[in-house]
């Protein structure tokens, strides 16, 4: 493979696994802000609102986790797939 394509594909590949860290950070630190509300509220019952916001928060953390495990996979097989 070209030298310059093989520059440009990591570029693209750790693009992807910067991408995934920041939501599953971001994802994380809502979801943390979630649960410490669920705590000082002080309602027994879960709220729709509450219920949506946990979703919403698991699903940026599991997209997150995708591309970085993604762009992982992809570097490992440009380096070692000869």
């Amino acid at each position: 493979m070209n030298p310059v394509g093989i520059a440009l594909a990591f570029l693209v590949f750790w693009s992807l696994v910067a991408a995934g860290v920041f939501l599953t950070v971001a994802g994380a630190s809502r979801l943390r802000h979630v649960a410490v509300r669920r705590a000082t509220g002080g309602t027994a019952r879960l709220q729709v609102a509450d219920g949506v916001a946990l979703v919403v928060q698991l699903a940026t953390v599991v997209i997150g986790a995708a591309l970085v495990l993604s762009g992982l996979y992809a570097t490992y097989v440009v380096l070692f797939a000869r």
